[in-house]
C-alpha cells in the first residue's frame, strides 16, 4: 500500500531541524509512544487498507466489464497501489 505524498509545512521542517541537531542522549530522553499514539497509527493503517481494498474491488468490476483502461490492463491484477487512483481518475 502506498503512503500519501508528504505535506511539508514550516512547522514540520522546524521540528525536523531540531531533531537533527539533538544528540543521542537527547533523543533517548524523548517520550515513547503511548497507547493513544499506537491506536492512531492502527486506525490510519486500517483506513488505508480499507480504501485500498475498495479501490481494487472497483477495478475488478471495470476489468470484468471490459472498461479497464489499456494502461491498467497490462498490470492488472498486480497494479501497484500508487496506480489505483490514477487508473480510476483516467476513466
Amino acid at each position: 500500500m502506498a503512503l500519501p505524498n508528504e505535506n511539508r509545512t514550516a512547522k514540520t521542517d522546524a521540528v525536523e531541524a531540531k531533531i537533527k541537531k539533538m544528540g543521542p542522549k537527547d533523543l533517548a530522553a524523548l517520550p515513547g509512544l503511548d497507547a493513544d499514539d499506537l491506536r492512531v497509527f492502527g486506525t490510519l493503517i486500517q483506513h488505508f487498507c480499507f480504501i485500498d481494498l475498495n479501490l481494487r474491488r472497483s477495478l475488478e468490476l471495470f476489468k470484468l466489464s471490459g472498461m479497464l483502461p489499456e494502461s491498467a490492463r497490462k498490470l492488472y491484477p498486480n497494479l501497484p497501489d500508487a496506480k489505483l487512483t490514477e487508473t480510476l481518475v483516467e476513466m
